[in-house]
């Protein structure tokens, strides 16, 4: 119960419904949205299934355990006719309670639906074409063939990425009370995470690669393997030089045989060693910053000014060889993110959501639980995307790191 009110200030103005009950099926907590919903409201499962909230709940329990269970359903109450909605079923072992997440899906599936109309008109217009022209089925056959082929290469491809990616699963390995808010654009991105541990603590580093899709993705790949070279090796004494020595593999594999006007592509990277022992972290960054949360005031550490792709990037650093340390207490929270939740074109005007609003974001959202915390980014993103009923598409890729120390 607790546990809920801590988030219940966070959730009550949500535009989305969001409800919890106990394991007898008590109401614990509801927001404004979901203020005329309980747990006897009925559900639309598929086409036929209608059940209870609370009934559906029950028969979900067992597969849910400490995971989220995601399905799509319809609310049957007139405030929500004819909308459709995403639930997220959470249940928590400890306080013994459900907690339900709506996701307003109906623009999605409206979307969807209109797509599908189009497709279906279309491959019409085409069966007319083809039956008048044997060449043009052939050509669409190439065509279609050709798609097929890309996107494939594009799914194995994102096989591949999520392989050296760390999730948030590998970051709750190094960082138990931690969230991963990865989105890329596309299929594959040009965003990386990146964990380990050296012998001066715990590392986590998050990258920004020039770019998007198949370059920016076969640059993360380059970076991840630069880390992880660069960590083998051994020979640094701080964040700074281990920074440095990672531009200098990057200058290496990239301009030693190679003429750097063919190449113009670089990348932004906040890392961080987190020293347990002494309860310090240690900073250092190229174009990226580190956010720090203490007592609801935000710090902020800036990553130097300067392009990787600078060929006296390794002088540059090195002219200020100290780290930017912060000795933190526990309860402090760190963020290391990309550029791309800040500069998420929407909301009312089509622009910018911008750096300044993203740090309150941070600071509003810093004292709650991993999960609401995610959860509420995620909201937060798609309703600045869908705003004033116009949807904005994602405008690069978009990675946040969020850890309580």
């Amino acid at each position: 119960m607790q546990k809920i009110e801590n988030a219940s200030k966070l959730l009550h103005y949500l535009s989305d419904p969001v409800l919890s009950f106990d394991k007898s099926g008590l109401l614990t907590y509801q927001n404004n949205t979901a203020r005329n919903l309980s747990q006897l409201t009925e559900l639309k499962v598929g086409d036929e299934l209608r059940v209870s909230l609370f009934d559906f709940l029950q028969f979900k329990k067992t597969k849910i355990n400490d995971k989220s269970v995601t399905i799509e359903v319809q609310i049957l109450a007139s405030e929500f006719d004819s909308e459709y909605f995403e639930l997220n079923l959470r249940y928590d072992k400890e306080d013994e309670e459900f907690h339900c997440f709506f996701r307003n899906i109906t623009k999605k599936i409206d979307l969807e639906n209109q797509i599908f109309f189009n497709k279906n008109a279309s491959n019409n217009h085409i069966e007319k074409l083809t039956f008048a022209n044997d060449g043009l089925k052939k050509q669409n056959e190439i065509i279609n063939s050709a798609q097929e082929s890309t996107q494939s290469g594009l799914r194995y491809g994102r096989i591949i990425q999520d392989r050296i990616n760390a999730n948030c699963e590998k970051v709750q390995e190094l960082f138990p009370e931690s969230f991963t808010f990865y989105k890329p654009q596309n299929e594959i991105g040009g965003d990386l995470i990146w964990t380990q541990e050296c012998r001066l603590g715990k590392v986590i580093a998050v990258v920004d690669c020039m770019g998007h899709g198949v370059p920016g993705a076969m640059l993360a790949m380059s970076v991840f393997h630069f880390l992880n070279s660069t960590l083998k090796n051994n020979n640094f004494g701080s964040a700074t030089e281990l920074l440095s020595n990672l531009s200098k593999a990057y200058h290496k594999s990239f301009f030693e045989f190679n003429n750097m006007n063919e190449f113009a592509d670089t990348f932004d990277i906040s890392l961080c060693i987190v020293d347990e022992a002494s309860k310090l972290i240690r900073f250092r960054g190229i174009k990226r910053p580190l956010l720090i949360v203490r007592d609801n005031k935000l710090i902020e550490f800036k990553g130097d000014r300067v392009s990787v792709a600078n060929p006296e990037v390794d002088k540059i650093l090195k002219q200020e060889p100290w780290d930017k340390v912060w000795p933190y207490k526990p309860g402090d929270m760190m963020y290391l993110f990309t550029d791309g939740f800040p500069d998420q074109f929407g909301g009312e005007r089509n622009k910018k959501y911008k750096y300044k609003s993203f740090r309150k974001l941070i600071q509003l959202v810093s004292k709650k639980k991993m999960l609401v915390q995610r959860l509420y980014l995620e909201s937060e993103l798609l309703n600045w995307q869908n705003n004033y009923d116009e949807l904005f598409d994602q405008t690069d890729d978009i990675t946040i790191v969020g850890v309580k120390l």
